[in-house]
């Protein structure tokens, strides 16, 4: 019987990239990378517990971002969907 072995990371421009582990990790797949490349070596199991998780699995930019100025980063996030962030409400 065969043992299931995830496939080893490959390197893009630089950049380890690893396979996210299920279909609702992606988001903190690709926060790890970027740890990695900041030099916060960090485990996907280390920032899969720290990201906060939607009910249903995966999880949003914003949630990303919260975890990156927890630990002391900055972070910025682009939007083109304006039925999720309105431009109207900065203007107050």
């Amino acid at each position: 019987m065969a043992s299931h072995r995830e496939p080893a990371p490959f390197e893009y421009q630089g950049i380890e990239v690893h396979q996210q582990p299920d279909d609702v990790s992606c988001g903190p797949t690709c926060l790890q990378g970027v740890y990695r490349l900041l030099g916060h070596p960090l485990s996907l199991e280390e920032v899969m517990a720290s990201v906060r998780r939607l009910d249903h699995g995966g999880t949003l930019g914003v949630l990303l971002g919260l975890d990156a100025l927890r630990r002391g980063l900055s972070a910025t996030l682009f939007t083109y969907n304006l039925h999720v962030f309105d431009p109207s409400w900065f203007g107050h």
